[in-house]
């Protein structure tokens, strides 16, 4: 009986240990100018593993090479839930050559930004490339001085470090062509590649005109895993509007979690391929934090009126409200509302009007 009872209560510590909270961390590249002198901004993410907890007073510090890079001036762009509020302004430090520190300061205790499974932005931080042949190795810091830490709201609690994901963009695939062209009404992007190893595969990025950040536009594009045979790719865009000009980046992946980019290149669409009938498509990613992409489509030109409705039927945000051309169309949501506040976490309906037609589509944001 009594060897009973030991192996419960020790089932139940197993069990409670499992359950704790700790935080994994990351970084993603959402541009990369891929030039001397160019742009290389990165996000960095968090999340919690056993289970939530919000966050307090932390400091995420991680190392970088600066023959690659170089973030002078220090700039950082927060995600508004870990900056203002609750928190006071987010600022970026370099404790040491070679060491930044994202540091993030609770003002009010007890109410801090709740931390989940899914990946949060915490912050964009932006540097200027110095050498794009070498490896940027951002790496976080676990070891004194100046290690990452992170406490819960209650700022004595401190939160287990789970996975730290650094960011090592070696590409052990050689690229030996990147194109995009205007075809019959898609832009059909290709690419081939001489030979690969340990590729896991592709994903297409896309921005529209000169400013803002890279959006994934594709799935994986399974790679050849390891091959000497030269491979060819395409794939077809089709959410296009006439006359604007798209950038795109190739995002390729191997089967450790590194990751590289190739691009940019742009492409002005002259023609596109235009839908039989109005539509509108679920917004993804659902739930979402803090931005959520909705795509709709036009046979022909139309007055169009996009608004975003909280549960009790209130407007939240006008996305469109003017003519549009015909096309398979996109418009993202950023999770602000018309006062350019974020908006809590809930249930949301955006309503589509083109001319006489409309629909609704049901959206949660989950902070």
């Amino acid at each position: 009986m009594k060897k009973l009872i030991y192996a419960t209560l020790i089932l139940l510590l197993v069990l409670s240990a499992n359950l704790l909270a700790a935080y994994n961390l990351q970084f993603e590249v959402v541009q990369n100018d891929m030039t001397n002198g160019g742009i290389f901004d990165v996000k960095v993410q968090i999340s919690s593993s056993g289970e939530t907890f919000k966050m307090g007073t932390s400091n995420l510090v991680f190392t970088y090479n600066a023959a690659a890079v170089s973030p002078l001036p220090l700039t950082i762009t927060p995600n508004a839930s870990f900056s203002g509020g609750s928190y006071a302004a987010m600022t970026l430090t370099e404790p040491s050559s070679g060491r930044l520190s994202v540091n993030i300061v609770l003002s009010s205790l007890n109410a801090g930004t709740l931390v989940g499974s899914a990946w949060m932005d915490v912050a964009t931080i932006r540097f200027t490339i110095v050498d794009k042949t070498v490896n940027a190795a951002l790496a976080w810091r676990i070891t004194t001085p100046s290690a990452c830490i992170v406490y819960k709201d209650d700022q004595i609690t401190p939160v287990a470090s789970g996975t730290l994901k650094p960011l090592d963009a070696t590409l052990p695939v050689e690229l030996s062509a990147f194109s995009a062209a205007n075809i019959n009404g898609v832009v059909r992007l290709s690419w081939t590649t001489q030979s690969e190893m340990n590729s896991l595969g592709f994903y297409i990025n896309r921005r529209e005109g000169n400013s803002g950040s890279f959006q994934r536009i594709s799935g994986l594009i399974e790679g050849a895993g390891t091959s000497a045979a030269p491979r060819h790719y395409t794939f077809d865009d089709e959410r296009l509007e006439i006359g604007r000009t798209y950038f795109y980046m190739l995002e390729q992946k191997d089967t450790n979690g590194q990751v590289s980019w190739h691009g940019p290149i742009s492409v002005t669409v002259e023609s596109v391929q235009l839908p039989e009938a109005f539509y509108v498509e679920q917004n993804y990613p659902n739930p979402f934090n803090p931005t959520t992409t909705i795509e709709y489509g036009l046979p022909e030109a139309a007055q169009v009126r996009i608004r975003i409705y909280n549960m009790r039927g209130e407007l939240v945000r006008t996305l469109v409200d003017g003519m549009q051309q015909a096309g398979n169309l996109v418009r993202v949501w950023d999770g602000l509302d018309n006062n350019g506040s974020l908006v809590p976490s809930g249930v949301y309906f955006c309503r589509v009007q083109s001319g006489y037609e409309h629909k609704m589509i049901k959206m949660v944001f989950a902070k």
